[in-house]
């Protein structure tokens, strides 16, 4: 939203690519944090949605991304603990899950 919100009205045909930019970099600066080391070039993003709710009275709004890509396994341990307790800012809204398979 951050990104969304910094570009200039007269450049709003380039959104597209500037949210592009912003979700790969949000992705790629994290996943250490998660024990993934992801090969930048395989990441494909798809499903931007922006989401909005109402819980207890307030209006909540967030946007979500999905990724595709392919990734190696650095720490097992730091990537156990986000499969278990999930990635980002709105896991309360069933955000941030991992879903992973091996490559054959």
């Amino acid at each position: 939203m951050h990104a969304k919100r910094s570009l200039p009205p007269e450049q709003s045909d380039q959104l597209a690519t500037v949210l592009e930019a912003a979700g790969k970099h949000w992705l790629l600066n994290r996943s250490v944090q998660w024990g993934l080391a992801i090969r930048e070039h395989s990441v494909l993003q798809n499903g931007y949605r922006q989401q909005k709710l109402v819980r207890k009275g307030f209006n909540i709004e967030f946007s979500t991304l999905d990724y595709q890509g392919v990734a190696e396994v650095v720490d097992p341990d730091r990537l156990n603990k986000a499969l278990v307790t999930g990635v980002g800012h709105s896991k309360g809204f069933g955000c941030g899950l991992l879903l992973i398979k091996p490559m054959r």
